[in-house]
């Protein structure tokens, strides 16, 4: 007895077939799971003696207050672009150093990127502003 199967047929079944003989012979495999990776640990750090001198003298105490200062530049340049109409403050990001203020992020119109340039110049304490908006329509 024959079985009469057509030709299409007989090519799917024969693909399928082979699919999941592939697939079953992939899960057939007994592998033991492997152990996480160990961290490694970092080398030790060698004390210096206690006569070394420093290669560069200690800086002044105002110079330790620098990164306070740019945390607060950068707050007052924030707050002056929250306060403009039609700026969205909440996607502008300011970062400060040393008196030059960078804004990232983005606004919708050139306008608004000109202005929230010129507004952040105007600000006490900045020397600088380095604009880093792009235009985004609907933003």
């Amino acid at each position: 007895m024959s079985l009469s199967i057509p030709r299409q047929y007989r090519c799917l079944i024969t693909a399928t077939a082979v699919i999941v003989a592939g697939v079953l012979s992939g899960c057939a495999k007994d592998e033991a799971p492997k152990p996480p990776a160990a961290a490694p640990t970092p080398p030790p750090v060698a004390a210096a003696p206690a006569t070394a001198q420093p290669a560069e003298p200690a800086p002044p105490a105002a110079a330790g207050t620098q990164a306070e200062s740019d945390r607060a530049l950068s707050a007052k340049v924030k707050s002056a672009l929250a306060r403009e109409a039609g700026l969205k403050a909440h996607q502008i990001d300011v970062t400060a150093r040393d008196g030059k203020v960078t804004l990232f992020g983005t606004v919708e119109t050139r306008a608004l990127r000109d202005a929230a340039q010129k507004l952040a110049s105007t600000v006490a304490g900045v020397k600088s502003v380095d604009s880093k908006l792009v235009v985004v329509a609907g933003s």
